[in-house]
């Protein structure tokens, strides 16, 4: 979880470089580790930084290409690298971050990299040739991207609402529909907030900002099964157990220990259960569970079954009373 923000002027107005570096710092709380800002005349991105990945403790942000024509800010986790670097003849290592990734990715196909990405991202790149934003989210939308624009005036995004009240001297009107909307049916639209003027990026969409003209598509549906197949149960399983333990395989990539959020579901307890094959050190690996004593729901049961059968150490935490152990810095499954 970093934090992105970035603003384009298009009323010839600079970015003023104080006024930037304080609406990044607005979203400290995103990215503890460090911060950056890049910014060209009316063009300014900013990043705050959370070290996860053994990649990210060497990564700066925003981060230029090597021949100067395009700027990235990123919030993402790319699980695909060697595949990637393969396609893109690049040999990679420990000191190229997911940014640099994408960026190669975008210098070779363009609009369409987000096709070739798998994890969870979004990112903004400032195209100097095309003197153009362009921006994309995950498929599924884990991470966030809002922003505003206003026409001949103003583009601005950010990974949280708030800083686009600042960056992009924005009143704050609650927006009637939207509200309207969540409280009916508990759901809104993905590219709708609750803000005038602030809009999310839908999850599996790109956008692009150029000659004021602000185009947002999807690169990505999920595909129904046509027709109907041979029952196949064994061939089922294999399947779901491979990819399954991908899955997982791609969360354990870390630079600090890990920590598995653990329910009393088997949804939950099969993550854990597949980590701690993948993670034999288990100094690298615990669990952390809420529990609730006031409440008739009591999971411990289960818990602690699944803890026994992995071995891997647990943190109870007892709704606002604090843990019984200090869980210390952890990157979470």
């Amino acid at each position: 979880m970093s934090g992105i923000i970035g603003i384009c002027y298009q009323n010839g107005r600079s970015i003023d470089r104080t006024e930037l570096e304080r609406i990044t710092d607005s979203i400290a709380h995103r990215g503890p580790d460090g911060s950056g800002i890049w910014l060209e005349g009316g063009v300014g991105l900013g990043h705050r930084m959370l070290w996860t990945t053994p990649e990210s403790l060497k990564e700066q942000l925003p981060l230029v290409s090597s021949r100067g024509d395009f700027v990235i800010t990123a919030d993402a986790r790319i699980d695909n690298r060697d595949d990637l670097a393969r396609q893109l003849n690049l040999t990679l290592s420990v000191d190229i971050p997911d940014s640099a990734l994408i960026l190669a990715a975008y210098e070779a196909w363009g609009e369409n990299c987000p096709t070739k990405l798998v994890g969870d991202f979004s990112f903004a790149i400032w195209d100097k040739r095309k003197r153009a934003i362009f921006a994309a989210r995950d498929r599924i939308g884990i991470k966030p991207f809002y922003y505003h624009y206003r026409e001949g005036r103003v583009f601005a995004f950010a990974s949280e609402i708030a800083p686009l009240f600042q960056a992009a001297d924005l009143e704050k009107q609650p927006e009637q529909d939207a509200i309207r909307e969540i409280l009916a049916t508990f759901a809104i639209a993905h590219g709708r907030t609750l803000f005038k003027g602030v809009q999310r990026l839908p999850p599996a969409s790109t956008l692009m900002l150029c000659d004021g003209n602000l185009d947002v598509r999807r690169y990505w549906e999920p595909i129904a099964g046509q027709g109907r197949r041979k029952p196949d149960l064994a061939g089922h399983i294999e399947e779901f157990r491979h990819l399954f333990g991908e899955a997982v395989r791609a969360q354990i990539r870390s630079a600090y220990p890990i920590g598995c959020l653990l329910g009393g579901g088997l949804d939950a307890a099969s993550v854990l259960c597949v980590a701690a094959r993948l993670v034999p050190d288990r100094t690298r690996l615990s669990s952390y569970s809420m529990v609730f004593d006031l409440l008739p729901c009591d999971e411990r049961e289960f818990i602690e079954q699944t803890v026994q059968q992995t071995g891997v150490g647990e943190c109870y935490h007892r709704g606002r009373r604090g843990p019984r152990r200090g869980l210390g810095r952890f990157a979470g499954m």
